[in-house]
């Protein structure tokens, strides 16, 4: 036991000044990496360098980089892992020592790629950020917010600038552009082939992308100013006078008539701008289906103007006959009608009145003709037989509600006439006459509408007989005793012709 503890004081002692040396190479080592840090962190601290470059670069507005802080970082821990390197070698632990050293035999191999990479990666970031600033400034010495305001007619200051995500888009498009440049410096071969292969059909379809682009601002430049164009001659040559005067501009709210008609040109301008664009992106299985989806509509636009000019002198015409037919008919006194039917004690007037009914209705009866004339023009056969359907149902029960009337007018008459009479049962003959031809005309009026013959016949003949069957039943109850007598005197007087 002694022997052993004796072994063991002597290893230690041996082994003592290795440990304490590798201790002081340790903290010395440490303490030296955060002197160096420091004062490499100050130092660039004191003369901003970077941060001075970065705001005369990217402006004012832009946010400190912490690059002095990355870099006293970065170089403390570089002091460190040779620190450790020789901490280990003291202590003579191979098996720490040697994985260390190949690190750092590889990190100092690959430290000039990591610069150049790094130099490369600044280069395209200080690049990135001039050409972001040169490409803000000139937009905004342009007043380019401004002067697209007003191309859009936008007479707001935008809330968001057009400016800023234009020269973001540089930026980032700048920084993707170095990208294969820094990780060939950084021999990143795995990363760099799909990244060139991508990069490469980018560039290749940027043409295409511009091209479109092109297309599309030059064919919306245009949209607008046949928009516009289109607005003030229509609103100087009074068409928005007239459609005041034809009750259009309630329908189209706070827009105006000339407007909604520019903005109808621009739309039709515009289609086959976005196909023209969209072909020359030559990305078939994407722009396809949209372009044949645009061709439709523009193949279906001259049978969309023709419609809406079917509608439009439509409405013209039937305005214009419905104040013809609602002056004649107030003229000739139709809106006392419903006094007469006895349906009303005062007569009506305004929009209440029987002659601007009748105007609305005819109104309604053109403009549903027009709608299937439009619908034929347009191709939709359905939609056309649908409202012919509803045209050929409204018109008998026109028919039916106009025979209802004369039904009404006849009982009122005929009740007049029986009630002057000098019968004492004048007015209850007037009432069951006016009944009943109130119930006939009832009955011919649903009839003339086609809803439920049968039952309508069938009501009608249970009426009938239920009346005949209650004469009868009443004749034989209320007047048995005379059928009595009657039927006794036919008795005597057949047995005196036999005797």
């Amino acid at each position: 036991m002694i022997e052993i503890w004796n072994s063991l004081v002597n290893q230690v002692t041996d082994y003592a000044p290795n440990l304490l040396a590798a201790l002081a190479v340790l903290v010395g080592g440490w303490i030296v990496a955060l002197l160096i840090s420091a004062l490499l962190r100050k130092l660039l601290v004191r003369t901003a360098i970077v941060n001075k470059l970065t705001k005369w670069i990217a402006g004012a507005e832009s946010k400190p980089v912490p690059i002095e802080k990355w870099i006293g970082t970065l170089v403390f821990w570089l002091i460190m892992l040779v620190v450790l390197v020789a901490f280990f070698q003291i202590l003579k632990l191979t098996a720490v020592t040697e994985p260390l050293q190949r690190l750092v035999d590889n990190f100092t191999q690959y430290l000039p790629h990591l610069a150049a990479g790094l130099a490369l990666a600044l280069l395209a970031w200080l690049v990135a950020v001039l050409v972001r600033r040169v490409l803000s400034d000139g937009l905004k010495a342009a007043e380019f917010d401004q002067r697209l305001g007003r191309i859009a007619a936008s007479d707001q200051r935008p809330d968001q600038s057009v400016s800023k995500p234009i020269a973001d888009t540089v930026y980032w498009a700048v920084l993707v552009a170095f990208l294969p440049a820094i990780l060939g410096a950084l021999r990143m071969n795995a990363l760099l082939e799909p990244v060139n292969a991508m990069l490469n059909k980018f560039f290749a379809f940027v043409p295409n992308l511009a091209g479109a682009l092109v297309i599309l601002l030059v064919g919306w430049f245009v949209a607008r100013l046949v928009q516009r164009l289109a607005a003030s001659l229509l609103a100087s040559a009074g068409a928005d006078r007239l459609a005041e005067k034809w009750g259009f501009a309630k329908a189209l709210g706070t827009r105006r008539f000339s407007e909604v008609i520019g903005l109808v040109l621009q739309i039709v301008i515009l289609v086959p701008v976005l196909i023209a664009a969209l072909d020359q992106l030559h990305m078939e299985a994407v722009t396809r289906p949209a372009s044949d989806m645009l061709q439709a509509m523009l193949i279906k636009v001259p049978q969309i103007v023709a419609a809406s000019l079917i509608l439009l002198v439509a409405w013209f015409i039937g305005r214009v006959l419905a104040g013809l037919v609602e002056n004649l008919l107030g003229g000739l006194g139709f809106n006392q009608i419903l006094v007469k039917l006895g349906l009303s004690k005062k007569a009506q007037d305004g929009r209440a009145a029987p002659a601007a009914i009748v105007g609305a209705l005819l109104i309604i009866g053109i403009m549903l003709l027009a709608a299937i004339a439009a619908a034929e023009t347009l191709g939709y056969t359905r939609i056309a037989g649908v409202v012919e359907n509803f045209l050929e149902f409204a018109g008998k029960v026109l028919l039916g509600v106009l025979l209802f009337g004369l039904g009404l007018l006849l009982a009122n008459m005929v009740f007049n006439v029986i009630n002057a009479s000098d019968s004492p049962r004048a007015r209850g003959l007037a009432w069951t006459a006016r009944i009943a031809i109130i119930i006939l005309v009832g009955a011919m009026s649903l009839r003339a509408t086609g809803v439920a013959d049968s039952i309508v016949n069938l009501a009608f003949g249970a009426l009938v007989c239920g009346a005949a069957a209650a004469g009868a039943i009443a004749f034989g109850l209320g007047g048995r005793d005379f059928a009595s007598r009657q039927l006794a005197r036919w008795q005597n007087h057949t047995n005196e012709k036999h005797t």
